[in-house]
């Protein structure tokens, strides 16, 4: 009977395979971490509480500054303070009342010309 080459496990052709190696040891690595802090909780913010404060301004000897506003029948308005709504030209006048006039009944140059004499820059919209 004639001998057969072995042809399985570590030897092949009659030759042994590479040496087994030996297994390198093994390190476990154990991290310790502190456990996380407890959320930050702040207090609620103070309530805001809303306020209205009259500022007067501080005595001077200089008349007050206040816009003309020129119609165009000719008349003159004083006015301490000037806005558009609408329409309507709101202002407040010397007695601190709160009056209002057709934007169409103003003379837009004559009231541009009148405050720009006077340095003051009154802006009114464009005439529809």
């Amino acid at each position: 009977m004639h001998a057969r080459p072995f042809w399985g496990g570590n030897v092949w052709g009659g030759y042994a395979a590479y040496p087994e190696m030996p297994l390198p040891p093994v390190t476990n690595v154990v991290v310790f971490e502190p456990p996380p802090a407890p959320p930050l909780v702040l207090p609620p913010p103070e309530p805001i509480h809303s306020s209205i404060q009259e500022l007067k301004p501080a005595p001077s000897n200089e008349p007050p500054v206040f816009f003309v506003i020129a119609l165009k029948d000719g008349s003159r308005l004083t006015a301490a303070a000037v806005w558009v709504q609408g329409n309507d030209l709101r202002y407040v006048d010397a007695d601190d009342q709160n009056r209002r006039v057709p934007l169409a009944a103003i003379d837009r140059t004559a009231t541009r010309e009148l405050n720009q004499a006077r340095n003051l820059n009154l802006r009114l919209p464009p005439a529809q």
